[in-house]
């Protein structure tokens, strides 16, 4: 709304509300800039609650609780890992919009590598699927 006010006020050539409005957004700035930085934090955080739920079966508050633990023991680490995955998504732009093609996938596949090497998920799955076919009597 701020901003559809802000080009009203230029369109209509009045320059004391422009500046009035300039006063206003550079005030806030900082406001912006807070909230900016608990989104990104959260944003990271929450990031592999929707495997957790999917995966383990967990309830959503269990889901985002445990996506607080386990994103929280190396935060940065998934703060570069999402940085380095934009860069190839916007590589993936760069290469006329069919670069995406390849690196949607990519992305996908090395996130959940990611998630079944921290959480043990591989191992699991394939003691089920040993277990399932008769080959391993007794898995601890």
């Amino acid at each position: 709304m701020v901003g559809f006010e802000v080009l009203q006020a230029v369109m209509s050539g009045d320059e004391e509300s422009v500046l009035e409005f300039g006063k206003i957004i550079v005030g806030s700035l900082s406001i912006f800039a807070v909230m900016g930085v608990v989104f990104l934090y959260v944003g990271i955080s929450l990031r592999w609650s929707l495997h957790l739920a999917y995966f383990f079966n967990y309830s959503p508050l269990e889901a985002i609780k445990e996506s607080f633990v386990i994103v929280n023991k190396r935060w940065f680490a998934h703060f570069g890992f999402i940085l380095f995955c934009i860069l190839i998504g916007l590589l993936g732009i760069l290469a006329l919009f069919i670069g995406l093609l390849v690196a949607i996938p990519i992305i996908s596949i090395s996130d959940y590598i990611g998630f079944a090497e921290v959480t043990g998920l591989n191992e699991e799955e394939q003691v089920e699927d040993f277990k399932e076919f008769g080959n391993i009597d007794d898995i601890s």
